[in-house]
């Protein structure tokens, strides 16, 4: 059988939701202020095939003792309709996401997303969506594990109804800088070499990590690599004991070589920090691809 086909699950899942303003400003139309408009309802279902299975590991992206890891691929096929204030439309939509770890190299998660609103004959608000995960292989020096993780992502929307639909720069794209950028595409590059340590301290286990981020943003027709250059480098530690509530602390500082007069030049951040999760390969409900 060709691999691409080779499926073990198959699911429906269906949605449907409203929204409605109660307060907005007064001047919204098709192409004004459109994210104010009321939808009266948007029903969207999903076709989702798929062949998934796990591996047990740890010290990947979390302290956990053990981490799930998921394998194998999912294919979405996503349609709807909304109906809305000014408008109605259909929307579809396709995802195609695999995970795969190879022997020696590490594991790549890859994920691509495109969906399209149409009416009569126009096809609009048109968004595509790439990205990738990376690990690598568990280096031991000593009693010292390290792992160098990589988070790949490329967005952009063609034939956008409003004008002025924009990408921003969020402080996870690079850690930490909270300034304003935009652009109609966006591509996000993070980097992260993580050292987990033998060191305990009550009831806290320990990890240090260093990393590098890039996001570049650029306006519509242009090449992305011409586009607003933006980075940041830095340090952390984090800590967790299965004990606490927020189980994992993180202290983070940032410096950020790219930057004009007036903005940030350095960031430090404590928190709580959820433990991430890729994935799970697995069935979700139906969402259109977002552009943002």
């Amino acid at each position: 059988m060709n691999p691409f086909f080779d499926f073990t699950n198959f699911a429906i899942s269906a949605r449907h939701y409203e929204k409605n303003y109660s307060i907005r400003p007064q001047e919204t139309s098709e192409d004004t202020l459109r994210e104010y408009n009321d939808v009266d309802y948007f029903k969207l279902g999903k076709l989702t095939l798929s062949k998934v299975e796990y591996y047990k590991s740890s010290k990947v992206y979390n302290l956990k003792q053990v981490e799930y890891i998921p394998y194998g691929k999912r294919v979405d096929l996503i349609f709807g309709k909304e109906n809305g204030e000014f408008l109605n439309r259909y929307y579809a939509g396709f995802e195609y996401t695999t995970g795969d770890l190879v022997k020696g190299l590490g594991y790549f998660y890859n994920s691509l997303s495109l969906g399209t609103y149409f009416r009569e004959s126009i096809f609009e608000d048109q968004a595509l969506r790439y990205q990738t995960y990376y690990f690598s292989p568990a280096k031991k020096i000593k009693k010292h594990n390290l792992r160098w993780l990589s988070h790949f992502d490329y967005i952009t929307g063609y034939n956008r109804v409003k004008e002025d639909d924009l990408l921003y720069l969020t402080d996870s794209d690079v850690r930490g800088f909270n300034v304003i950028r935009e652009g109609t595409q966006k591509f996000v590059f993070n980097n992260e070499l993580i050292n987990f340590t033998p060191w305990k301290f009550l009831g806290f286990k320990f990890a240090i990590f260093t990393f590098y981020d890039i996001t570049l943003l650029s306006p519509k027709n242009k090449f992305i690599f011409s586009g607003n250059f933006n980075n940041g480098v830095g340090i952390g530690i984090r800590a967790r004991n299965e004990n606490l509530s927020f189980k994992t602390l993180q202290f983070r500082f940032a410096f950020y070589p790219k930057h004009y007069n007036g903005e940030m030049t350095y960031s430090y951040d404590l928190f709580g920090e959820d433990d991430f999760t890729l994935n799970t390969l697995g069935i979700t409900k139906p969402e259109i691809i977002k552009y943002e």
